[in-house]
């Protein structure tokens, strides 16, 4: 932040990639608009759903399922995984490793 209280930052969201911005006057400015390629498939993207999977010890993990446009719910589709924190990874890590390769699978919300 500058000292007139100018902020540079990362904006984005599900619907939108990241890319840089300025708060400057009250409102948030796109100093690259062209940044981002004609090419890039934004209108692909999706909102993430909720999802929770019990943890051993007891209490749900949360998390976000982002699913395909259409995808449907008759047909299984490929997984990424992201762990973030390493006590999330210890406490969860050999969960999925039981869980998951049981063919369990989370619940959306």
């Amino acid at each position: 932040m500058l000292r007139d209280g100018t902020v540079f930052a990362l904006r984005g969201g599900a619907m939108q990639p990241l890319q840089p911005a300025i708060f400057y006057a009250g409102r948030w400015q796109a100093p690259a608009p062209q940044a981002l390629p004609a090419s890039f498939p934004q209108s692909a993207l999706v909102t993430p759903g909720s999802v929770t999977f019990p943890s051993r010890d007891g209490p749900l993990s949360h998390g976000q399922l982002f699913v395909p446009r259409n995808a449907g719910t008759a047909n299984r589709h490929p997984a990424v995984l992201f762990f973030h924190g390493v006590q999330f990874f210890k406490a969860t890590a050999l969960y999925f490793d039981e869980h998951l390769a049981s063919g369990a699978t989370a619940r959306a919300q």
